[in-house]
């Protein structure tokens, strides 16, 4: 799909979740080992803002594991936008800007 694409080339990445907050803004929470440097992470986020669009706001934060729903599974895709607003994966917008967070201090 255009939303997993961007994340095959970083095995590093050992667990991912993206989040739809608001038709502009994407959350991406990330389980990564030590070889995920800032480079690495800028590449995601040119390979996310290209699928996105410039419109979308990508906001990356480094956690130590994705929640897990009742199942023991993770849900790879949220989106918390009402259905008659979601955006459209391919449609490339106006940019804000993208926002890196680092680890919570373990």
């Amino acid at each position: 799909s255009a939303i997993t694409h961007p994340f095959k080339p970083f095995p590093e990445i050992t667990e991912s979740q993206v989040i739809q907050d608001t038709v502009h803004t994407v959350r991406v929470n990330l389980v990564a080992g030590s070889a995920f440097t800032p480079s690495r992470e800028s590449q995601l986020l040119a390979a996310l803002r290209e699928r996105l669009g410039d419109g979308v706001a990508v906001h990356i934060a480094r956690v130590e594991q994705i929640p897990r729903e009742r199942s023991g599974k993770f849900r790879w895709v949220i989106s918390r936008v009402p259905h008659t607003l979601q955006l459209s994966w391919s449609a490339p917008q106006q940019a804000p800007h993208d926002v890196h967070e680092h680890p919570v201090t373990r």
